[in-house]
């Protein structure tokens, strides 16, 4: 059987309608310009790696974005196999960031019932992947997340 509907009732179907698919696109949206970004400095050769990470800047001489500097430190780790160095050109910090304190577990975390992801865990404590590993490796977080 078929629905009558009047023309406010489709038009409310379409807004929420609408409002799902931009909210689902602007997830993917946002996972494709990430991955899209890695690819970019991925293809970069490494002496223009270091030069970017000398400069602090994108392939287009601009300053560095977060999702930039994540790429540029991954395209550093497949270039070099190691972290890229601290701004003075040291590795003095434990961190591996660029002269930044070393992250603190916070005092209150609301875990959910059952498994958890390494990714999740990331977005529950702020930390990165990287760090997470690197602070499970030297027993300052608990395994296995």
């Amino acid at each position: 059987m078929i629905t009558k509907r009047t023309i406010e009732e489709v038009e409310a179907i379409a807004r929420a309608d609408d409002a799902e698919r931009e909210a689902m696109g602007q997830h993917w949206l946002s996972e494709f310009e990430i991955q899209a970004e890695e690819a970019r400095y991925r293809k970069q050769t490494p002496t223009q790696l270091i030069v970017m990470w000398k400069a602090g800047s994108n392939p287009e001489g601009k300053p560095l974005s977060g999702t930039e500097f994540r790429s540029l430190c991954a395209a550093w780790l497949m270039a070099f196999d190691a972290l890229p160095p601290d701004a003075d050109g040291s590795f003095g910090s434990d961190s591996g960031t660029r002269g930044e304190p070393e992250p603190t577990i916070p005092a209150t975390i609301i875990i959910p019932d059952g498994p958890i992801s390494r990714h999740d865990v990331c977005e529950l404590v702020g930390f990165s992947i990287a760090t997470l590993d690197r602070m499970v490796k030297q027993d300052r977080f608990p395994k296995p997340y």
